[in-house]
């Protein structure tokens, strides 16, 4: 199967981040999500979490893991200020940037979004996972060393990137990607940051309301019927109706 060619250790100099890359293009980025905490709460992007960049060199084809250069960072929070101004320049490609906290903490946006552009080519299924897309572009996942799985998921962003574009292009939808759907992405997350206001009291005055027009129209119901039955069981109401 495909290889990578190794993945370096990110510098300890801040100063030597600007030659690893160059900025001016495209740069992958694979971050380590934290996991769920109890009740489904994500935590904020906030201690050691690895992520991992990488850059093709001119005129790279998809699937050539090889000629990749990818660079491994243990601390993201402690080049955030380091990075951030370099990702400024460049061409963010990453998966799924909505939903990622580090890589909002990295990035304000996303050049190309893997996740929003399968959901172009495809507008119909439920998820959108990077495994797929890689499938559906016939690219294997490159073998990687242990503990540097993101290492071959910042490769495998990159190659289903490219194939995404000529395909969004040939469609006539590159454009749509580009002007609506990542810039969307910022709106939205604005959104769910700032939040709704809810009036706790009121909603539960309604609720009031509306459970006591449902306990009516039940007794209304059995009343109707002669005998009390299980309201959610279609035998039951069908013996009702029809026998």
């Amino acid at each position: 199967g495909p290889q990578l060619a190794g993945v370096a250790e990110a510098p300890a100099d801040d100063e030597a981040w600007a030659a690893i890359f160059d900025w001016d293009r495209p740069v992958g980025v694979h971050v380590e999500e934290p996991e769920a905490q109890s009740g489904g709460l994500v935590p904020e992007a906030h201690g050691l979490r690895r992520a991992w960049l990488a850059q093709a060199p001119p005129g790279h084809g998809p699937g050539d893991f090889a000629s990749l250069d990818i660079v491994s960072v243990v601390d993201v929070a402690g080049v955030s200020d380091v990075l951030g101004p370099l990702l400024a320049r460049s061409t963010v490609v990453c998966h799924d940037f909505k939903s990622s906290a580090v890589l909002q903490s990295l990035a304000d946006r996303a050049g190309h979004d893997t996740y929003l552009a399968a959901y172009l080519l495809a507008p119909g299924k439920r998820e959108y996972p990077l495994v797929d897309a890689a499938r559906e572009s016939a690219l294997q996942t490159p073998a990687c060393a242990p503990g540097d799985e993101g290492a071959a998921s910042v490769a495998v962003t990159l190659a289903v990137a490219d194939l995404q574009e000529r395909s969004l292009r040939e469609q006539g939808m590159w454009d749509l990607l580009r002007e609506i759907e990542l810039p969307l992405t910022g709106v939205l997350i604005a959104m769910e940051r700032a939040g709704i206001y809810l009036d706790c009291y009121r909603l539960g005055e309604i609720t009031g309301k509306i459970q006591d027009q449902l306990d009516e129209l039940e007794t209304l119901i059995y009343e109707c019927a002669g005998e009390t039955f299980n309201l959610g069981s279609p035998q039951q109401l069908g013996h009702v109706l029809f026998d």
